[in-house]
């Protein structure tokens, strides 16, 4: 009997280890085919040999303590920001903040090879380059879509950087 038991707590935990991972895999699915697409300015900087990132257009500090909610507005540029923060769920899209401050945005890093690293930081900060992440957004959760440097993927970009050496 005892063993029936267990067998039966046995399966019942590893029916649920699988589910967990499948429900979030689902939602980001969702999102992603269903979610309004924005496009973010980032401003990226070097720490190790990571390429760390911050979303350009949320200034924490403007924000009282408790306000949840962060509405989207679209500039003119076509680039989304944090239009202001409230503490009741907005008719229009809006993204959920983890803390005071602290918006939960899909990307904050990548680690490079070294040469991608080099070839990437060389065409931000020697020419300028703009670098956008454009993500989808529903019900306050955001997926990444893709991420642009100069108008390219950063795939096609380093796919390009590649082939040139």
């Amino acid at each position: 009997m005892k063993k029936k038991i267990l067998i039966i707590i046995l399966a019942a935990v590893t029916l649920i280890q699988l589910l967990v991972p499948i429900a979030v895999i689902r939602q980001k699915y969702d999102i992603l085919e269903n979610g309004t697409e924005y496009k973010f300015r980032i401003s990226a900087y070097a720490v190790g040999k990571k390429v760390k990132f911050d979303v350009i257009g949320i200034d924490g500090s403007q924000y009282k303590k408790g306000e949840k909610y962060g509405v989207i507005s679209v500039g003119e540029d076509g680039f989304a920001r944090i239009l202001k923060m409230t503490y009741v769920r907005p008719a229009s899209d809006y993204v959920i903040s983890k803390s005071s401050r602290d918006f939960e945005f899909p990307v904050n890093s990548l680690k490079l090879n070294s040469r991608a690293y080099e070839s990437l930081f060389h065409k931000i900060y020697d020419y300028g380059s703009e670098i956008y992440i454009t993500v989808r957004i529903k019900d306050g959760r955001a997926v990444l879509e893709n991420f642009f440097v100069a108008d390219k993927t950063l795939e096609e970009y380093l796919k390009q950087e590649s082939e040139k050496s």
